[in-house]
């Protein structure tokens, strides 16, 4: 099984341990990861296309056309790039729109013909793995209480939002953490809020969030800007004068560390939180 895996920006740049255990999950599970080489941002799912809506349409297809070319779905580790994309391929099963798109994209040689699948992360891990698979191969489960965080670009489609929540709740439950309930798993992060006020987006989104949470001892979440505002955000709040203390860690870290993966070689020294000391904490002896 092979899949064409999209990082987009925030992985590389901020969390190549996201990236790093990706491929450690999915190779234990017997699939491949092929890299999308050359790829641009995906854009931005608001800021780029409300400012020119054709050049973020235009940037979406090439992506998705070097993707087409390699012939396997295409993976995408992040919310707001899985609804750039998954939205740009829906925008360009229009024949005139495509054609009017792949004008722009001709001087590079690059044509979009509208035959790649892209495909959320949670989606192919629920779709194409059965629970059973997954937690059978992770052999150092730990008891954590786990407070869910989806994302709202993750949210994207006809299912009920609900819905979307309890896949990233059961693939977190494989990985033998408990979900802790707290009735705002719908929140936003505040990120897109803080872009314009960041201490308005911390006390009256965050802020509550994080404080509903109280039960947790960490935040798992599939979108690594989500995961960055959920950790940044943390380190705001305490300027204004709440104090948290919850490491955030994308699922497929989770999974990395059940899988045996040392804390100390996946890199979670780059996360604002004590996202490394818990986990040696966790996983310090992964052979027990």
């Amino acid at each position: 099984m092979k899949y064409t895996v999209y990082l987009g920006c925030m992985i590389p740049m901020r969390y190549p341990s996201i990236e790093k255990s990706a491929e450690i999950v999915f190779n234990a599970l017997g699939a491949e990861l092929i890299e999308l080489e050359g790829y641009s941002c995906c854009p931005d799912p608001v800021l780029t296309r409300l400012s020119d809506d054709k050049f973020s349409l235009a940037l979406s297809a090439r992506n998705l056309a070097m993707a087409e070319k390699l012939g396997n779905d295409l993976l995408v580790l992040c919310n707001g790039c899985y609804e750039t994309l998954y939205e740009a391929h829906e925008l360009l099963e229009d024949s005139e729109t495509r054609s009017q798109i792949n004008q722009i994209l001709a001087p590079e040689g690059i044509e979009y013909k509208g035959q790649v699948k892209v495909r959320a992360f949670i989606d192919v891990m629920t779709e194409d793995f059965t629970a059973q698979e997954i937690s059978s191969r992770l052999k150092h489960p730990r008891k954590l209480k786990a407070a869910c965080h989806t994302g709202c670009h993750m949210l994207r489609g006809n299912e009920h939002p609900r819905n979307r929540v309890k896949l990233l709740e059961n693939l977190i439950g494989t990985t033998g953490a408990e979900n802790v309930a707290y009735g705002r798993e719908l929140d936003c992060c505040s990120y897109p809020a803080s872009v314009v006020s960041e201490e308005l987006a911390l006390k009256t989104m965050l802020g509550p969030k994080l404080s509903a949470m109280k039960d947790a001892e960490i935040i798992v979440t599939g979108c690594p800007t989500c995961l960055y505002q959920l950790e940044t955000g943390q380190v705001g709040l305490k300027k204004l004068g709440q104090e948290f203390n919850l490491p955030v860690f994308h699922l497929l870290e989770l999974m990395a560390l059940a899988l045996g993966e040392k804390p100390e070689t996946l890199g979670l020294e780059l996360h604002r939180g004590n996202n490394k000391k818990l986990a040696m904490e966790k996983w310090g002896n992964s052979n027990e």
